[in-house]
C-alpha cells in the first residue's frame, strides 16, 4: 500500500520537475502544468505502469501543488529508487 503510493508520488513529482525550465519561464510552465495536470498524471501512470487506484485525486493533488511556486524544487526521478520500490512492492 504505502510503498506503491511512495512510488506514485516519486514518479509524479519527478516528472513535474523535469517539465519545469531551469532558468526562465518557470511561472508560465507552472500554470501550464497545473492546467494539464490530469493528462500529465495519466501519462505518468502509463509510463511507470502505476495502478489507477493508487493515483491521487487530481483536484486534491493540484491544491497541494499550488503551494509550490517552483516545481524544480521537487526531487529528480531516481531510477534506482524506483527499482528498489518495485522490489519491495513485489
Amino acid at each position: 500500500g504505502k510503498r506503491r503510493l511512495v512510488k506514485v508520488h516519486v514518479c509524479i513529482l519527478g516528472t513535474l520537475r523535469n517539465m519545469t525550465p531551469r532558468l526562465f519561464g518557470k511561472s508560465t510552465s507552472r500554470e501550464q502544468i497545473l492546467d494539464d495536470l490530469e493528462a500529465i498524471m495519466e501519462k505518468v501512470r502509463m509510463k511507470y505502469d502505476l495502478s489507477k487506484g493508487d493515483m491521487p485525486r487530481t483536484n486534491e493533488f493540484k491544491r497541494c501543488l499550488e503551494h509550490f511556486l517552483d516545481f524544480s524544487v521537487f526531487p529528480p526521478i531516481n531510477n534506482e529508487l524506483i527499482q528498489c520500490l518495485d522490489r519491495l512492492i513485489q
